[in-house]
């Protein structure tokens, strides 16, 4: 550009900048003028605002309740009702009010029901109802407090005062105590010299059906008392207070009506205002003569510089206009980018202040930009006075590199992953760092739980494995066994118990059974235990074993451990398979009294309960009724790793053999679940607490246990016996012949098909498991096709596993488990054949 040009530009923006200086300085006076007149109006409007509020009598509030209501004589003639004497009462201090306040007009007594009880200034005009009539009066019946607000009547408007009144602390009524609201704004006119008026919401004004005395001037929603102000009765036709604050004309005359809602009823809610008129004319006219004066002086200085910089900088202000656009666009898109992502992102300087964070950040720290923004990072994330040992911006700082690293924030109680940076600025000084942090929570608490159930799943493939074995030891040894129980039994049927042998078989018999019960603990371990479920008392099982010899034998070895017991009368029953649940309390009361060292006690209680799971450590347990047992020690505690292995087979910290087998808390860990029940472990220092949750059972216990005679097992028909082993066989012919029933036996299932084939039997015997060969299921699957309504019983050493539940599926009748005795036996065949 020529240096003519620069001096031409330089003039011709002198001259833009003088006349728009000049035309601003003539309309910002004008407006000044103008807003100071405004202003001098709504400082009058706020001295008649404060003018009311002085006429009101609302600090008479006090001195209502001093006067009146203090005075034990007048509630007692309100609560009895003696309406004369309430009268002669109130009369002096009524009038002594009315001479302390010049605006004070009603005085009511209102009852309960909503019916006048006393007019002061009309004691002869009483017993109406005003039941929906006046809100107010019906509020303070319903709430029983003091309520105060403006209403419309049928005498007019009212800023009224009621409050209710208690005698002996019962609500007896509500005395009322009101103003003119035209009374208060003809003094207020009075006093100030300013075109006022009170208005209110048509809506209310209409209720009473224009009863009012005094005038009204619909505008709008509202409508206006105008108690003679001639300038309220020129107002355009389609004006309305609905618009607020506003300039009028009225006979080319400018106003300013400034309209102010401060009346109120007794809910708070806004029913109308004061409003306030303002002429301006004369400004108004000043101000437009002076606005055509300036605009004309400069409109050709303001054309001709305009002009002159549109041609000379039109393009560059175009590409600065688009340079400009683009960027504020880009930063637009930046912004949108960086509050989108959820992790937390911030800008931290070398001081540790937050220069800029993104949206997530304020949402999770729970802040907003303001608090955020030039916070310490450290006092603002981390809720600390001083940066953290670990902090990575130290890290930043010092050596100028990327770190990464996951924290817990003790604060939000989240886990977090951070990555922090170093941020350059436009000279390539480091001058912060910007962290990213991701909540990792939700992970974590996915990879423990992750953790936990691959453990509970291998120790549930420690317990298979172990279960598996000792099923398969307990088939075996129950097949040995048999011999041991039955045949004593068979023998001890011929002797006397004076017999010499009498005693040694009696012996080898309890020594079987004794056997019996630790391979039954095998097959409880293996979960395959067979078991018969009956409605019992959990009480009961528990009076019977405390009054076992088992339970006599452990008080005898320990003499100084008390074992105590607290149950409930009222007690739920459950349906168990009873030798194995006392077996369940014998090995828990047996653990808790070998736990205490020295003195001590032991407590078994017993309680109906409605548990909720979110309380308790045992996660499975659903909602609902239970029968709760607990058995509580005060030894001295179970080891935090014991913990996790008490209820595997074989582990225990007792001398193996001597006072214990491995077996004890395995046999209640496997039982309590056949018994779909739940058992959870509290141990500390102070001892023990093992709780049991059974599922309640409503029906009653079926009281007929007594054991049957032989004379009444014996039965008559034909019996296949059916088992790969000789001495089962025996032990079976020998049992079903003392008990009448004709006898034939085959050592496989293959042999059995070929006998059926040829004869027909009344009942089948079944070993579950031979070799070689078919097993029971199959036998009987082949001989049903012969004779499909073949009864049967299966015989098993093992335990009701599947292919028993699929024979009886079948058709078998029953099963019973080796070894067995001559009872169990004869009561099979009994059902079976009787079936």
């Amino acid at each position: 550009m020529s240096e003519k040009n620069k001096a031409i530009f330089l003039v011709s923006l002198i001259l833009l900048i003088l006349s728009l200086a000049f035309l601003y300085q003539g309309i910002a006076y004008s407006n000044k003028t103008l807003e100071h007149n405004i202003e001098m109006a709504e400082k009058n409007m706020h001295s008649t605002l404060y003018s009311i509020q002085q006429l009101s009598f609302v600090p008479y509030e006090s001195r209502i309740k001093s006067v009146l209501l203090t005075n034990p004589q007048i509630i007692e003639a309100f609560a009895k009702r003696d309406r004369e004497l309430l009268y002669k009462l109130v009369l002096p201090k009524y009038r002594a009010l009315q001479k302390e306040n010049e605006f004070f007009h009603v005085l009511h007594f209102h009852l309960p029901d909503a019916t006048t009880f006393l007019r002061m200034h009309d004691p002869g005009f009483y017993g109406d109802n005003l039941a929906t009539i006046r809100p107010i009066v019906d509020a303070v019946h319903e709430k029983k407090e003091l309520l105060t607000g403006y209403e419309i009547g049928s005498h007019g408007a009212f800023y009224r005062i009621v409050i209710p009144v208690f005698s002996h602390e019962i609500y007896i009524g509500a005395l009322e105590f009101g103003i003119k609201a035209d009374e208060l704004l003809a003094a207020v006119g009075a006093r100030l010299d300013t075109n006022a008026a009170l208005f209110f919401l048509r809506e209310n004004w209409m209720k009473v059906g224009r009863l009012s005395k005094e005038e009204g001037i619909d505008l709008g929603s509202y409508s206006l008392l105008t108690k003679g102000k001639s300038i309220f009765n020129q107002l355009p036709a389609d004006f309305s207070l609905d618009k607020g604050d506003q300039k009028i004309v009225i006979d080319n005359r400018t106003f300013i009506l400034h309209a102010h809602p401060m009346v109120e009823n007794y809910q708070g809610k806004v029913i109308g205002g004061l409003v306030v008129f303002q002429e301006i004319t004369a400004l108004v006219a000043e101000k437009k003569a002076f606005i055509v004066k300036a605009v004309l002086f400069t409109s050709f200085l303001f054309i001709l510089s305009l002009c002159y910089l549109y041609f000379t900088f039109g393009k560059v202000l175009g590409k600065l206009v688009q340079a400009e656009r683009m960027a504020s666009n880009a930063k637009v898109e930046w912004e949108l980018t960086f509050d989108a992502v959820p992790d937390m992102i911030y800008i931290v300087d070398d001081q540790h202040r937050i220069l800029r964070a993104n949206k997530a950040t304020a949402k999770i720290l729970g802040m907003s930009f303001a608090e955020l923004i030039s916070s310490k990072c450290y006092e603002s994330i981390h809720g600390t006075d001083e940066p953290l040992s670990y902090c990575p911006h130290l890290l930043v700082m010092k050596d100028q590199q990327v770190h990464t690293m996951e924290f817990f924030d003790n604060r939000l109680q989240r886990h977090f992953f951070i990555t922090v940076a170093p941020v350059e600025d436009s000279e390539g000084n480091i001058f912060g760092a910007v962290h990213i942090a991701r909540d990792i929570t939700d992970q974590k608490k996915a990879e423990g739980e992750r953790l936990v159930a691959e453990e509970k799943l291998q120790k549930a493939h420690r317990m298979e494995a172990i279960g598996l074995m000792a099923g398969g030891v307990a088939h075996d040894l129950n097949n040995i066994l048999s011999g041991l129980v039955s045949y004593p039994e068979l023998l001890l049927l011929q002797l006397s118990e004076d017999d010499d042998l009498y005693k040694p078989i009696k012996a080898i018999q309890n020594s079987g059974e004794r056997a019996a019960a630790v391979v039954a603990d095998l097959l409880t371990v293996a979960r395959g235990v067979a078991t018969v479920k009956e409605v019992s008392s959990v009480n009961m099982l528990i009076k019977e074993y405390l009054g076992s010899p088992e339970c006599g034998k452990l008080k005898s070895l320990h003499p100084q451990i008390r074992i105590d017991s607290r149950f409930t009368e009222d007690l739920w029953n459950i349906k168990c398979s009873k030798v194995h649940i006392q077996k369940v309390l014998m090995n828990l009361i047996t653990n808790a009294v070998e736990a205490i060292d020295t003195e001590g006690s032991v407590l078994i209680s017993t309680a109906n309960q409605s548990v909720d799971p979110a309380k308790m450590v045992s996660s499975s347990l659903q909602d609902g009724e239970y029968v709760v047992v607990t058995v509580q020690d005060t030894g001295s505690g179970i080891g935090q790793h014991d913990l996790a292995h008490i209820f595997e087979p074989f582990y225990t910290k007792k001398v193996m053999g001597r006072s214990g087998t491995g077996l004890g808390l395995a046999v209640v860990w496997n039982t309590i679940k056949d018994h779909r029940a739940y058992i959870t472990v509290e141990s500390d220092e102070n001892g023990s607490t093992f709780t049991l949750y059974f599922p309640p059972c409503h029906e009653e216990i079926s009281r007929n246990n007594d054991a049957l005679s032989i004379t009444s097992l014996k039965g008559c028909g034909s019996v296949l016996v059916v088992d790969d082993e000789e001495q089962q066989r025996n032990i079976a012919t020998q049992m079903l012949t003392l008990l009448g029933y004709t006898v034939n036996t085959v050592s496989s299932g293959e042999e059995a098909v070929d006998f059926c084939s040829k004869k027909s039997v009344d009942l089948l015997l079944l070993d579950m498991l031979m070799e070689p060969g078919i097993n029971g299921l199959e036998t009987y699957q082949k001989i049903i096709e012969l004779y499909p309504s073949q009864k049967a019983i299966i015989a098993s050493g093992f335990s009701e596993s599947s292919a028993v539940l699929a024979s009886k599926a079948l058709g078998v009748g029953s099963y019973i488990k080796k070894p067995y005795n001559l009872e169990q036996l004869g009561k099979a065949l009994q059902k079976v054949l009787r079936s």
